[in-house]
């Protein structure tokens, strides 16, 4: 056995018993997934492999059943399963199967995917199955929650804590903005309307407006919030220029029919800036969305980080947390991530996306980031999903360490210390999560 190979299975094994601090995730409520009927077709429906099927040729709308039948999903997504299989994706979620629900086959068939698809629906019906998959064989502490509902904040801390998704903020120029998500099928409703709705408070004026931030900054914190999440680079590019209040406020006054697309970015600039000073004050990191982007009509340019640039230097006690490796944009991250010290990269997604492309960046930013700058988080919904993740960035740690322990970079100790980091112990020090659980009653 050569010298990569051993260092790679003493480190396997090591790297698989640390505990995991998620730094990023969707996850479903398990009331909801208790509520639903959860099989092979919706388990796909609700990962990003839904994605590589819709590229490989199956239309949007067949992703929409107007009744549960598993027969009925396993004919729309049979066919193109063969076009799909290759893809990080998919393997992952082979992964966890295999795991989860001892599926021994190489691949989903005719003779074979109904059994499966039973033992999720009736594991998606156990109340402990959340419990057994993220605590018990993923071994993940706590896991940072982003969902868009009201809700959130009320989620069962024995797995998440929450993260304030400051989007709608962004839209106070208009009473509605429409916009739509092509892949989801969802029309998203944001503007004065929906805040005034969810909050209870009238913006009859500007100042109600500035307010009106404050006050989901406040509520947020006072909820147990750890962080603060853009996924503005779906919608916009992430240049946010210096806009001056009295040019918000004149657009805020403006009929929405005269407000222009120029105007709207300025006023986004304007909150964009204020919210970066909302999470200084109320000492929240801010995580935002950067590289590719899930689903079709997106412009990738519009997600490049050296959009964020001025914001990194206007706002040196903020703390920036980029996402997804700004995959592909790899190489930039890592010189704005050894430039700015308030700027930290955090990997989620990425394994899962590609492997080798984890490798690759990781390999780099080893090179040329502090490694207590590094995280990751798995971005899934379904806990399948995330167990399968979990999987997939044990191995690209292991393979990116044993390569270079093996070339001389660093010794096996080095190695186990920067692999705690990535997967636990920053999380904890970036978030402060210590001392935000002592000071609030929350069970994580």
């Amino acid at each position: 056995m050569n010298s990569l190979n051993k260092h790679f299975q003493r480190l396997s094994q090591e790297i698989d018993a640390i505990p995991i601090a998620d730094a990023h995730e969707h996850i479903m409520e398990r009331c909801e997934s208790l509520a639903r009927e959860v099989d092979l077709f919706d388990l796909f429906d609700r990962t990003y492999v839904k994605g590589d099927f819709v590229s490989a040729g199956m239309p949007v709308d067949d992703w929409v059943r107007e009744e549960f039948d598993p027969e009925e999903g396993w004919r729309r997504i049979s066919p193109y399963i063969h076009r799909v299989r290759n893809t990080s994706y998919y393997r992952s979620l082979m992964g966890a199967f295999r795991e989860l629900y001892d599926f021994t086959d190489d691949e989903l068939n005719d003779a074979n995917w109904r059994e499966l698809s039973d033992r999720i629906q009736a594991a998606n019906k156990r109340e402990d199955w959340y419990h057994h998959v993220l605590k018990e064989k993923a071994r993940i502490e706590v896991s940072l929650l982003h969902r868009t509902d009201p809700d959130v904040y009320g989620t069962e801390r024995e797995f998440c804590v929450p993260v304030l998704w400051v989007d709608p903020l962004l839209y106070g120029y208009a009473n509605l903005v429409l916009l739509e998500r092509k892949v989801q099928r969802q029309i998203l409703r944001y503007g004065r309307e929906a805040l005034q709705k969810e909050h209870g408070l009238p913006l009859n004026s500007f100042d109600d407006y500035l307010a009106l931030v404050d006050r989901v900054f406040r509520t947020a914190t006072e909820n147990g919030a750890v962080a603060a999440k853009s996924v503005a680079a779906y919608r916009r590019i992430l240049l946010f220029e210096p806009v001056g209040r009295s040019e918000a406020e004149r657009i805020f006054l403006k009929p929405d029919s005269e407000v222009t697309p120029a105007e709207a970015k300025a006023f986004q600039d304007c909150i964009m800036h204020l919210i970066v000073q909302k999470t200084i004050q109320y000492e929240l990191p801010f995580q935002f969305h950067t590289g590719l982007q899930h689903g079709f009509g997106n412009v990738l340019a519009n997600s490049h980080a050296l959009h964020l640039n001025n914001l990194f230097f206007t706002y040196p006690e903020a703390k920036f947390v980029l996402f997804h490796g700004s995959y592909p944009f790899g190489g930039e991250l890592s010189v704005l991530a050894k430039t700015y010290a308030n700027v930290y990269l955090d990997f989620n997604w990425l394994p899962l996306v590609s492997p080798a492309v984890a490798e690759r960046n990781l390999a780099e930013w080893l090179d040329t980031v502090p490694g207590s700058k590094l995280e990751w988080g798995g971005d899934c919904q379904h806990v399948e999903a995330v167990y399968g993740h979990v999987l997939q960035v044990r191995r690209v740690l292991a393979r990116v360490l044993s390569e270079k322990v093996a070339r001389g970079d660093f010794d096996e100790e080095v190695a186990m210390d920067l692999a705690r980091k990535l997967l636990r112990d920053n999380v904890w020090e970036i978030y402060n999560l210590e001392q935000k659980r002592g000071d609030r009653t929350l069970d994580w």
